[in-house]
């Protein structure tokens, strides 16, 4: 089990080991200033550190854990089974040799495939897609080089085809496909560029359509279901520091996307009329969304427990996020468990819920303006909010309408200290120690 202990130069430090297949392990550290981030920390490196032992890790998880650089490159590989250590490239790994049959001498020589998809990114992809681009293409490479034997001029039409064919065989979403494909038609159009090529013949073979794909419909939260929701949340205010109940309700009933809702900023809360959602990037211009009057409600209580922590960010955090998106999605998916809803509710379910209901009020009141919805929820394409449309056949604003909730007495954030205390103790227990000093 991890440990943690506080430093007294570096603030938190917290010691875990992770078990290799072949019987050896490592013992690392791991240092934060901040004690939420220790905390969050801990928790990840207790997991890796339990699965490591039990030799239960995923792929996905392996990946997590070298992204959060908890383990090296070649450590992640060691945990991996043999047949899925591509998945975690290096730079050898993906070097695709030129036809052998091509007589200019300086096409002989290698190329990397990560290199020309960098480039590409660098000047046409975003943040996001320089980091995950690349992650595509140890499945492209097991394929072609590892499997087929192809050189990199020796892609046909036909060969991706047989290639679209094989990654459905292999498991993988017929939805994600077009990641894989627009990183072919990249690399091929990086050789027509050349004259390496005479056309692209990636851009030939077409992505899976949506009849083929099967539309996968939103899971929303039934009305029958959301008394047992509110309640839910009521009895479970002193999870995620306290701030858990204010969370659930901003998710509810503003329709606000997990990091939207993390890096919400104070000045961007304009209560009682709209809350205002900046996206880095500028992959999505910004948003007004109008605020429910139940959010100034859920508005005092978030100030009230900030306190003299009040700063940027609006969830309890002045210079750093509360804590990361993904704990709120392990957060809920516990609550979810304990108060025993279905499995299709996710945390995305409050979100659809809100389009859902959004779109019912506007009905009700004669005004389907679908435009109006996809606005407010920074949808980029009008089908993706007609989604909605079949789920649930005053001047105000129509979100002030929205008639979600059951009666909520007016204390219901009021947050029991003993609990929170508690819910820290049993999570923590044990792990929380001085580092004894070193004789002189």
């Amino acid at each position: 089990m991890a440990k943690l202990y506080i430093h007294k130069q570096k603030g938190y430090r917290t010691i875990y080991t992770v078990y290799f297949p072949d019987g050896t392990s490592i013992t690392r550290s791991r240092y934060s200033k901040s004690k939420g981030l220790a905390h969050e920390m801990l928790n990840d490196l207790d997991s890796l550190e339990t699965l490591s032992a039990r030799q239960k890790l995923t792929p996905e998880q392996i990946t997590y854990a070298m992204h959060q650089k908890y383990i090296s490159r070649d450590e992640a590989r060691r945990l991996l089974p043999p047949d899925e250590r591509l998945l975690l490239y290096r730079p050898e790994d993906l070097v695709w040799e030129w036809d052998k049959d091509t007589p200019d001498e300086e096409r002989k020589k290698k190329i990397c495939m990560r290199d020309i998809v960098q480039a590409h990114y660098a000047v046409a992809g975003t943040s996001t897609t320089q980091e995950t681009g690349p992650q595509h293409l140890p499945v492209i490479l097991r394929y072609f080089r590892d499997q087929r034997g192809y050189s990199p001029l020796e892609i046909t039409e036909e060969a991706v085809k047989d290639f679209k064919a094989w990654f459905v065989g292999q498991g993988y979403s017929k939805n994600s496909f077009v990641k894989y494909l627009h990183i072919l038609r990249i690399i091929q159009d990086k050789l027509v560029g050349v004259g390496l090529l005479k056309e692209n013949y990636s851009r030939k073979v077409k992505p899976f359509t949506k009849k083929e794909i099967g539309e996968k419909l939103p899971r929303i939260i039934y009305p029958v279901e959301m008394p047992i929701v509110i309640k839910g949340i009521g009895e479970r205010t002193h999870l995620l520091y306290g701030y858990f109940a204010e969370l659930m309700f901003f998710y509810l009933l503003a329709g606000l996307r997990r990091r939207e809702l993390i890096l919400l900023e104070s000045a961007n809360l304009h209560m009682p009329y709209y809350i205002l959602v900046q996206n880095e990037g500028g992959i999505k211009s910004s948003r007004k969304v109008d605020a429910h009057p139940f959010l100034q409600m859920v508005h005092q209580s978030v100030l009230r427990k900030n306190g003299a922590n009040c700063g940027r960010y609006f969830f309890g955090g002045k210079n750093i996020p509360l804590c990361r998106p993904d704990s709120v999605t392990t957060a809920f998916a516990r609550f979810r468990e304990d108060i025993g809803l279905a499995d299709g509710i996710s945390l995305k379910s409050l979100r659809h819920s809100f389009a859902t209901y959004l779109l019912k009020a506007l009905a009700q009141r004669g005004d389907l303006d679908i435009k109006y919805v996809m606005n407010i929820l920074g949808h980029s394409q009008i089908a993706t909010t007609q989604r909605y449309l079949h789920m649930i056949p005053t001047d105000t604003a129509p979100v002030a309408q929205l008639d979600i909730l059951p009666a909520i007495e007016t204390d219901f954030f009021v947050v029991d200290a003993e609990k929170v205390a508690a819910e820290r103790i049993n999570r923590f227990k044990g792990s929380t120690k001085k580092v004894p000093k070193k004789s002189s």
